[in-house]
């Protein structure tokens, strides 16, 4: 598989920093929060392949990462009402360790289910989708490392936008896709896949040269030398995770997570499902 510094930061970060067990493991559905109801009264619930033993705090940490892109509400008073109905005190700590170690299990997943695009790709395959599920979740992932750690990050700024000579072969390209319909609702679904490329394109052609430049920069700071390439920072810098410690912590998350919100920048495609955890920061508790 390519380099990839920011999965490997978190998860030797995750593994360093398991907290002990404060209460016997419990049956948790671990990708929690998905269920129907009508009006007040629960009628099913759903998707429990990830059901295991474990702590109850990583089902209220799911239930926060979930609540980056369907509403339930004001969780930290769902927190209390849990702690009331169940009589088990929320940890705000291990929420936000749980929340770092589920992101993490959720973009590695989909960085595998994004391997297998790019060695035998689909035709219904969504690439934007998949690229915005990897980063989301790893920017959740970053972010939650820094709650842990005390540190607060911030949101990268976005430069002036780059004219390129791609631009006017991407306005092109777009236009050609919104002048042709799709027929059926298959049609439809592959229609919306090929413009959401479309808009990553753009994206990369207003954004891209400037955003490797900063990881770059980021990237020969951290690593003392020239670094001439993007694959080559990637690279060098896992390899730099890998052989340290934890003394390094802060300005690796710090770097990472700016790399990880410029790519995020640049999936951030219009009526993309992840916008928000693609574009702003994780929601405090």
């Amino acid at each position: 598989t390519r380099p990839d510094p920011g999965l490997e930061f978190a998860s030797q970060w995750v593994m360093r920093n398991a907290p002990p067990a404060s209460e016997p493991a419990r049956y948790i559905a671990c990708d929690a929060g998905q269920f129907l109801f009508e009006q007040d009264r629960l009628t099913a619930m759903m998707d429990f392949e990830l059901s295991a033993l474990g702590d109850p705090m990583m089902d209220l940490a799911a239930m926060r990462i979930r609540g980056q892109w369907e509403d339930l509400g004001h969780l930290p008073d769902f927190y209390k009402l849990y702690e009331q109905t169940s009589g088990r005190k929320v940890e705000l700590d291990k929420v936000r360790f749980h929340t770092a170690a589920f992101s993490l299990s959720g973009a590695l997943a989909s960085a595998i289910c994004m391997e297998q695009f790019l060695a035998e790709p689909s035709p219904n395959a969504d690439y934007v989708e998949y690229q915005s599920w990897v980063i989301w979740e790893l920017k959740q992932a970053l972010e939650a490392i820094g709650e842990c750690m005390g540190l607060t990050l911030a949101m990268p700024q976005l430069p002036e936008p780059a004219a390129t000579h791609s631009s006017e072969a991407i306005f092109a390209l777009k236009a050609a896709l919104d002048a042709d319909p799709a027929s059926d609702e298959i049609g439809a679904y592959h229609r919306r896949v090929q413009k959401s490329i479309a808009e990553h394109l753009d994206l990369l052609s207003q954004y891209g040269a400037a955003f490797d430049k900063a990881y770059l920069a980021d990237a020969e700071q951290l690593l003392g030398k020239p670094v001439q390439s993007t694959g080559e920072a990637d690279r060098l810098l896992e390899d730099l995770v890998m052989k340290s410690g934890n003394e390094l912590d802060e300005a690796l998350l710090r770097a990472l997570h700016a790399r990880t919100c410029r790519q995020g920048y640049l999936l951030a495609v219009p009526g993309s499902y992840y916008i928000k955890g693609l574009t702003e920061l994780l929601i405090p508790i």
